[in-house]
């Protein structure tokens, strides 16, 4: 009778420990941790977080709140399947996107569950990279509850845009463009007249970047060349000379009775190249000065003939090959 009594005793307290394992998981005490499943206590104090018990294999966790580390986007929850979070039985963690069949972060994952993951205090929207945390303990997950940030994948491609050159211009006397537009960037000082050195500035539109892959304006030197000097030599009918005279006294011609120089730009000077000794030149005025006691003849003598120019012509010089004649 005895031995019945005791076994009956044993067997109760066999049976009431297979119900408190069977159902510690949802006990309102809370979450029981297993201590050779590796779980830890959550909790802040370290003097309260103790594993073991008189049962050896669990305790009755009223004041502590079990987790696991996700080993791939390190969430954490009780409900647990291989480390990864799958509440809704799709085989995808409802964090990380992890495939437990091996494919990680799932295209068709992302789009199915672009609304977020909410937990069960943390809240999550929109497509981000970051979903609405789940954990026991009020919902705190590495996102903090919140929706993620839109994906850099969303984002707009900026176009490029070719960064302008300077053209090669010469003086006109008109209005040119020194560095033309172009798509994606607007641009100012590229427009000038005189000759003389510009500075154009481009500035990038809205959704451009230049293609060098940088997105500050440019500044681009470009220059208005000076012209070349369009003055002209127009000559005359060749000077003549009486010996009686010039036997006398120096005779002088003058310029105009040679040449012309037409269209010159600037002062005009003169110099004699070559020619006899006895016939010289007034650089200011161009006049030729045939000296006293010149003989009779026909005599050539080569000028040079300078404009100096502008700001907007060149300096030029012109070659004049003239004839006299002694008689």
């Amino acid at each position: 009778m005895k031995k019945n009594s005791f076994k009956s005793k044993v067997f109760s307290v066999i049976l009431s420990m297979a119900i408190i394992m069977a159902f510690a998981p949802f006990m309102n005490a809370g979450i029981i941790a297993y201590a050779s499943a590796g779980w830890r206590c959550n909790c802040e104090n370290p003097a309260d977080s103790k594993m073991h018990s008189e049962f050896g294999d669990f305790i009755s966790a009223q004041y502590h709140q079990e987790r696991v580390v996700c080993e791939t986007c390190g969430a954490h929850s009780e409900w647990v399947e291989g480390f990864h979070i799958d509440l809704n039985g799709d085989s995808y963690c409802d964090l990380c996107n992890y495939d437990k069949n091996g494919k990680i972060n799932a295209e068709a994952k992302k789009q199915n569950n672009s609304g977020g993951n909410n937990g069960n205090g943390g809240s999550g929207s929109g497509s981000g990279s970051e979903s609405g945390g789940s954990d026991s303990s009020g919902g705190k997950s590495s996102g903090e509850g919140e929706g993620g940030s839109k994906s850099d994948s969303s984002k707009k491609q900026d176009k490029i845009a070719k960064i302008p050159t300077a053209k090669d211009l010469t003086y006109t006397g008109k209005k040119q463009i020194g560095v033309p537009a172009g798509t994606g960037y607007s641009i100012s000082g590229h427009k000038g007249t005189n000759a003389g050195t510009y500075k154009a500035k481009a500035t990038l539109k809205a959704g451009y970047k230049w293609s060098d892959n940088t997105r500050t304006p440019k500044t681009i030197k470009w220059t208005i060349k000076k012209a070349p000097n369009p003055g002209k030599v127009k000559y005359n009918k060749t000077p003549t000379v009486k010996y009686s005279k010039l036997k006398k006294a120096d005779q002088k011609i003058a310029a105009k009775k040679m040449f012309q120089m037409n269209g010159a730009v600037g002062k005009i000077s003169y110099s004699k190249s070559s020619g006899n000794k006895k016939i010289g030149i007034n650089k200011k005025t161009g006049e030729l000065v045939l000296k006293k006691g010149l003989s009779k003849g026909t005599y050539t003598v080569k000028l040079k003939v300078t404009a100096a120019g502008n700001k907007n012509y060149k300096k030029g010089t012109k070659t004049v090959t003239v004839k006299v004649i002694v008689k």
